[in-house]
């Protein structure tokens, strides 16, 4: 970020252990296949807002904002089925289809972007796929197929309770967790 950009913001459900960390594995595993790292600098999550912009000025609107929504959000289950991708760079965790998950990420379009003023509408005309990147950016167009025929061979089937709501924000190099909000119970 440069001194005088806004910075970079996204909001997610993260990957509660020990789940987070079988997935941090398969991020080091791509690592010590093909060398690509980009992935691991952000925690294991499925992304409800993608990447923004805002002055620092705005956070705890932000801030105030997720916690609502968490209040009003019951813990749900999350299922995990094997692994996919968005050929030739993106390889993913798969989450099976949750309209839980469908109606939180919905919601924290509307009222986030609401309360900082964001048009989302390009980001509601895309598809929602859910999705846990493992490989990204840094994950050569030609080391793609070995990637996913290593993981081919490969069954993760995989279920946790979905309880919080998190903002993240880059500093720089990784993303840091700003914020966490529990959900209420079942």
């Amino acid at each position: 970020m440069t001194k005088n950009q806004k910075p970079l913001y996204y909001i997610a459900c993260l990957v509660p252990s020990p789940v987070k960390g079988e997935i941090v594995d398969f991020m080091k595993e791509i690592e010590r296949l093909v060398g690509a790292k980009h992935a691991q600098k952000s925690p294991p999550h499925i992304t409800l807002y993608p990447p923004f912009r805002k002055g620092e000025d705005e956070e705890v609107k932000i801030i105030q904002c997720i916690e609502e929504i968490a209040k009003s959000t019951k813990v749900f289950e999350v299922s995990l089925n094997g692994f996919s991708g968005f050929p030739p760079r993106t390889f993913y965790v798969q989450p099976t289809e949750n309209p839980d998950l469908a109606v939180l990420r919905e919601r924290t379009l509307h009222d986030v972007g609401s309360e900082i003023n964001m048009d989302i509408s390009k980001i509601q005309a895309r598809p929602f796929n859910p999705h846990i990147t493992i490989a990204n950016r840094d994950l050569e167009k030609d080391d793609y197929p070995s990637v996913v025929e290593y993981f081919s061979n490969i069954s993760f089937k995989r279920e946790y309770a979905q309880n919080t709501i998190s903002l993240l924000k880059h500093n720089g190099k990784n993303w840091d967790v700003q914020a966490t909000f529990n959900f209420a119970p079942r």
